[in-house]
């Protein structure tokens, strides 16, 4: 039979069995120094407060494991010698005194500055009429006088104070980093070199004298030794989070942009896609887009893309581009213009001056010389009575019967035999603007024969349209 006890004490019933103490009620501890519980193993068990820090600390999000937060990007150093480094946050409660000192040491050398109503030496602040323009100048002091830190006045640690100065070491170091001096108006958030957290709002004054060792004012710094591969930090200017590179030994801004999907394009799962309309003209082929090509409509597709298909007898051909083929053996011509319809010159028809094929007739006036000609430009007894709309070139004859036939200028009034005008000469006129009434004028040195003689028969042709 197991042996059991029971003790009664303070009303709770104590019930020992083979060494484990079971207990009813509930239970004070409020005067232990410390409990000792085993690790916890399921849902009931009861642990410690350091047990569930460090499982917070530890904890992994998405492959990542999420630490502290930190002040600034700034302290994420890289290289063999990357970490954490240690920061601060300080803030003006007032504007100091003239001659007042704050002194930045970082375990092995200090700088001191010194507000000053006016300013004489680089270590000097600006002493202005606001603590918070005051505080500015302090933070463009640090940056220009104390090369081991940087500071940035940012009014992004609201929690920890509004407008406050980050001061973040340039490297990771290995401790002493402390601030102090005689300006009371400078006061600190105290970490303690813990993490970068405000458990309350209140600022502390920066002590008077030398602490002679790690100043409350500063967090924790971390070696690169410490640090885990994938180690996560925000941080809280610019409320960003990197990630630590353990490969490479650097810090990684993790990217949290929450994105949209925008014209064309959708968003599932965090995975973008190309969105195709119902009859886009395009299609996903193992995984790739591609032009989606009518077959039957005489297009298709090869490694140099979208093409024409040409039938076996097509009309088309390709040259330097796609072209139309012309039979010209059966009344087609392919000119700059495009194709036409070839006409003989002696074949009835002809076209208008509107681009219409017409029926042509031929039409002319006959007229005898009255008086001899001399030289160029001569009016002769012949005025056409029709228009020439045919378009084509009048033939004009000189002689008896059907007469020789002379060259008539088209818009050429000096090198042609003769030519058609209708303003006295001066100007000849294009083979297709010859309209009825115009003159037919002779030049005697260019044409066979010379001048014209009185009584010399004349006679213009052309086909006109019906």
């Amino acid at each position: 039979m197991l042996a059991q006890r029971f003790i009664e004490n303070n009303d709770k019933l104590v019930q020992i069995n083979q060494g484990n103490t079971y207990t009813t009620g509930a239970q004070d501890f409020t005067g232990a120094d410390s409990v000792s519980v085993p690790t916890p193993s399921s849902s009931a068990h009861a642990t410690t407060k350091s047990y569930v820090d460090t499982e917070i600390a530890n904890a992994v999000v998405k492959n990542r494991p999420w630490k502290e937060t930190l002040l600034s990007a700034s302290q994420l150093v890289d290289g063999s010698a990357g970490g954490i480094a240690p920061a601060a946050a300080l803030k003006l409660a007032s504007n100091p005194s003239d001659g007042q000192t704050v002194i930045f040491h970082d375990g092995s050398s200090a700088v001191t500055l010194t507000f000053k109503d006016s300013p004489s030496v680089g270590t000097d602040v600006q002493i202005e009429t606001s603590a918070g323009a005051t505080q500015a100048n302090l933070a463009a002091a640090i940056n220009s006088q104390v090369t081991s830190y940087t500071a940035v006045d940012s009014a992004a640690l609201g929690s920890i104070g509004l407008n406050t100065i980050a001061v973040v070491r340039n490297s990771v170091g290995t401790g002493g980093d402390r601030i102090y001096g005689t300006a009371s108006a400078v006061e600190y958030v105290d970490f303690g070199s813990q993490k970068y957290e405000a458990i309350n709002d209140s600022l502390t004054a920066i002590p008077s004298s030398d602490p002679g060792s790690d100043g409350n004012a500063y967090g924790f710094r971390r070696a690169k030794a410490a640090l885990l591969p994938n180690e996560t930090h925000g941080y809280r200017i610019s409320d960003g989070t990197s990630v630590w590179d353990s490969d490479d030994e650097t810090w990684n801004a993790w990217d949290t942009t929450t994105y949209s999907a925008g014209d064309g394009l959708a968003l599932s799962g965090g995975v973008f896609s190309v969105s195709l309309a119902t009859d886009p003209g395009l299609q996903f082929s193992s995984g790739a887009l591609k032009v989606k090509v009518n077959g039957g409509a005489g297009i298709g597709l090869d490694s140099n893309g979208v093409k024409i298909v040409l039938g076996s007898v097509p009309g088309l051909s390709f040259g330097t581009g796609l072209q139309v083929l012309a039979n010209t053996n059966a009344g087609i011509e392919l000119g700059v213009s495009g194709v036409a319809a070839k006409v003989a010159d002696s074949a009835g028809t002809a076209f208008n001056g509107s681009g219409a094929l017409r029926i042509a007739a031929d039409k002319e006036t006959r007229a005898t010389q009255s008086g001899a000609t001399s030289g160029d430009g001569a009016a002769t007894s012949l005025a056409i009575d029709f228009d020439n709309d045919g378009g084509g070139c009048p033939e004009v004859f000189v002689g008896q019967a059907s007469g020789f036939k002379v060259a008539n200028g088209d818009s050429e009034r000096t090198t042609a035999d003769c030519y058609f005008s209708g303003d006295s000469g001066n100007t000849a006129r294009a083979w297709s603007a010859i309209v009825n009434t115009d003159v037919l004028y002779w030049n005697g040195t260019v044409a066979p024969g010379g001048n014209l003689a009185n009584g010399d028969k004349l006679r213009v042709k052309s086909a006109s349209l019906g």
